[in-house]
C-alpha cells in the first residue's frame, strides 16, 4: 500500500494534541515520523538538545537520521525498539503499520535512565567537533529528563497501546477512501459507459443519470433528475409503468423495445433492459438503454431486400409451373393424334411426372416460406391427381395418407414426388384389376435424428411373379430406384398381402419436422 502516507489517514492536528497531553502528563518526550520521507509529523516535548543542536547542524544530524535508519530496519510490527544515538541519548520507536505497510514510526526518548550518568567529557568533545557553545550545550544536557526503568515501562506500554489504536484509525480510515474510490471509479465507469443507464424510483421518478443519457436525450443531470419516466418516453403511460412494475417485481428482469423523446421532440428507437432492485426498503428499477436507430434502419433494409427477393423467388417457380404444365399440355395434344393405345399410356406418364413436379413448384409458390412445402399437403394434391387419372372405379379404391406435418426442401421434394408418383401410378394401374376392391396406404414419418421413413402399400394382386424390381425393364422401377439413389436412401420391397415398398432416406438439415 504505497498509494497514501501517513497524514492522508489520520488528521496529525488531533494526534498533535494527544502528543502535548501524554507529554505534560508523563514527562516523556515524543513524537511520529513518516517512514518514507522522515518528516517529523508530530512533535511534543522534544529537548533543546535535540532541537538547537544535533539536528540544528549538518553533521550532528547526519548521527540523527543514522539512528532514525537503525530503528526502521530493527522494527517489528508490535514491538519497540530500544537505541542510545550516536549523539547519546535513549530513543525508544515503535511501529505504525497499516495494511501491512510501516507508514510512520512513533518515537518516545532523548531521555537518561535512572542511576546513568551521561559521560560530559564525550559531549564537551562532541559540542567541540561540531562547534556548539559548550555551555549552552551542557546546560540542555543537564534538562535531559531522567525516568527510572520502571516509568520507562509504563510509558511504553501506553505508547504501544497509542500506535495500535492510531494504526486502527488509519486501517479505517483507509478502507474509507478506497471504498470512497470505488464509488468514484463506479460512478466514473457508468458515466462513461456507452449505454444509457437510469435509476427510478417506484413512483416513476428519475434518481440518477449517466453522461451517456443525457448525451443522448439532450438534457443535463439536474433536468433529467427532476423528471419521470414518462416524460422521456412517450409509450410509459403511469398504468403501463405501474403493471410493468409488477411484472417485474417476479421476473427480476426483462427487455423490450420502445422509444425516448429528446428534449427538441424527437424520438428514437431504444431497446431497455430493466433489473428490479430492492435496496435498504425502497424499491427501484435500473435501466440501460441503447439507441437502435441504425440496428433500426439495417432491419428495414434486410427486410426491403427480403421482399424484393421474395417477390422474385415467387415469380420464379410460377414461371417455372407454367412453363412445366405448358410441356405437359404439349404432351396432351399430341398424345391426341396417337391411336395406339400403349404409345398414348407413355405420354400419359410423361405428363403426371411433370405435374409432380410442376405441383412442388405451386406449392412453393402459394408459401411463404418459398425454400420448403408442406409435404403432406402435397402428397394430398398428388395422389388426388393419380386417383383421377388413373382409377377406374374411386368408390372401390380406399386411399390413406399419413406424413404428419413435415416439410420438405425442393431438392428433395421433387424426386421424393416422382417416386410416390410412380409406386402409386403403378398400384393404381396394375393391383387391382377389374372389380377388385382394394386400398392404398401412402406413410411418411421422421424420428429424432432426422431419418425419414416412406411407404407405399397396397393390399392388390402383387407382383408379377419372379419380378425383381432392382432390375427390370420397366421405366417406372427403373426410375424408382434412381430416386431412390438421388434421395441417398435404401428402398425394400415386402410382398405379404400385396405389394410394400418402404424407402429409409437422411432428411436435409434445412427441413422442419413439427
Amino acid at each position: 500500500m504505497n498509494d497514501y502516507n501517513f497524514s492522508d489517514l489520520i488528521d496529525v492536528t488531533i494526534v498533535q494534541k494527544l502528543a502535548e497531553a501524554h507529554y505534560r502528563d508523563a514527562g516523556m518526550p515524543i513524537g511520529i515520523i513518516d517512514a518514507f520521507d522522515g518528516s517529523v509529523l508530530v512533535a511534543s516535548g522534544w529537548q533543546e538538545i535535540c532541537e538547537s543542536f544535533h539536528r540544528a547542524n549538518p553533521k550532528s544530524f547526519e548521527r540523527c537520521l543514522e539512528s532514525e535508519n537503525y530503528i526502521k530496519n530493527h522494527l517489528h510490527d508490535g514491538e519497540a525498539c530500544k537505541y542510545k544515538c550516536k549523539n547519546g541519548i535513549w530513543d525508544i520507536a515503535m511501529p505504525i503499520v497499516v495494511d501491512g505497510t510501516h507508514l510512520a514510526t512513533l518515537l518516545m526518548g532523548q531521555f537518561f535512565y535512572e542511576g546513568e550518568i551521561p559521560d560530559r567529557d564525550f559531549f564537551i568533545r562532541q559540542a567541540c567537533e561540531f562547534g556548539f557553545d559548550v555551555d549552552g550545550y551542557l546546560t540542555a544536557l543537564d534538562r535531559v529528563p531522567v525516568f527510572s526503568q520502571e516509568k520507562v515501562d509504563h510509558i511504553l506500554a501506553y505508547n504501544k497501546a497509542l500506535a495500535c489504536f492510531i494504526a486502527d484509525l488509519a486501517e479505517r480510515s483507509l478502507r474509507q477512501k478506497r471504498a470512497e474510490e470505488e464509488l468514484i471509479l463506479a460512478k466514473f465507469c457508468i458515466d462513461k459507459a456507452s449505454i444509457g443507464i437510469h435509476l427510478v424510483s417506484e413512483e416513476g421518478n428519475i434518481r440518477s443519470v449517466n453522461e451517456y443519457i443525457c448525451q443522448s436525450l439532450g438534457y443535463s443531470p439536474e433536468e433529467l433528475c427532476s423528471m419521470t419516466v414518462f416524460d422521456i418516453d412517450p409509450n410509459f403511460t403511469r398504468d403501463v409503468f405501474f403493471e410493468h412494475r409488477t411484472k417485474l417485481s417476479t421476473s427480476g428482469s426483462s427487455t423490450f423495445e420502445t422509444v425516448h423523446r429528446r428534449k427538441d421532440g424527437s424520438t428514437f428507437p431504444v431497446e431497455v433492459t430493466v433489473n428490479f432492485l430492492a435496496f435498504r426498503g425502497r424499491k427501484l428499477t435500473l435501466a440501460f438503454a441503447r439507441d437502435i436507430t441504425k440496428r433500426k434502419r439495417a432491419e428495414e433494409r434486410i427486410n426491403a431486400s427480403l421482399r424484393e427477393k421474395e417477390v422474385l423467388l415467387k415469380e420464379i417457380h410460377h414461371r417455372v409451373k407454367n412453363n412445366l404444365q405448358v410441356i405437359s399440355s404439349l404432351l396432351e395434344l399430341q398424345s391426341d393424334y396417337i391411336i395406339d393405345g400403349k404409345s398414348r399410356s407413355i405420354f400419359q406418364e410423361s405428363q403426371d411426372r411433370i405435374r409432380s413436379m410442376a405441383l412442388v413448384h405451386q406449392k412453393l409458390y402459394q408459401s411463404r416460406d418459398f425454400a420448403q412445402i408442406n409435404f403432406a399437403e402435397y402428397l394430398e394434391s398428388l395422389a388426388s391427381h393419380l386417383f383421377f387419372s388413373y382409377a377406374r372405379n374411386q368408390e372401390q379404391i380406399e386411399l390413406s395418407i399419413d406424413a404428419g406435418d413435415l416439410f420438405m426442401g425442393i431438392d428433395q421434394a421433387i424426386p421424393c414426388g416422382l417416386l410416390i408418383n410412380e409406386l402409386v401410378s403403378n398400384a393404381l394401374k396394375h393391383a387391382f384389376p377389374g372389380d377388385r376392391k382394394g386400398r392404398i396406404a401412402i406413410a411418411l414419418h421422421a424420428d429424432e435424428e432426422g431419418r425419414l421413413t416412406l411407404t407405399v402399400a397396397d393390399n392388390g394382386v402383387g407382383l408379377p411373379p419372379g419380378l425383381d424390381f432392382r432390375d427390370t425393364e420397366s421405366l417406372g422401377l427403373q426410375l424408382v430406384n434412381m430416386l431412390a439413389n438421388q434421395l441417398g436412401g435404401n428402398i425394400d420391397l415386402r410382398e405379404i398381402g400385396g405389394v410394400s415398398f418402404t424407402l429409409r432416406f437422411k432428411l436435409n438439415g434445412g427441413n422442419q419436422i413439427s
